[in-house]
């Protein structure tokens, strides 16, 4: 029992250790990925497409961790 509890804590603490949350202007906008001005790629979730923001619009950019890639979980423009 004890050590299914240590496995379950283990896998909450690696699984909210993959997300996270970032502030940025767009530099390129593509139906797939984003490109932030320091060079961040934010890319969209398999099938989707992002929607498109011009350069020089600042946003806040939530994203989960997956194979190596920032996947967007969700995108807030913040205006320029």
């Amino acid at each position: 029992m004890r050590s299914v509890l240590c496995g379950l804590g283990l896998a909450i603490v690696a699984g909210t250790a993959w997300a996270g949350e970032m502030t940025g202007t767009i530099s390129s906008s593509e139906p797939t990925k984003y490109v932030l001005a320091d060079g961040t790629e934010i890319w969209a979730p398999d099938g989707m497409r992002l929607p498109q923001l011009e350069e020089g619009t600042k946003v806040k950019v939530t994203y989960e961790e997956r194979d190596g890639r920032k996947v967007v979980t969700g995108v807030e423009p913040l205006g320029n």
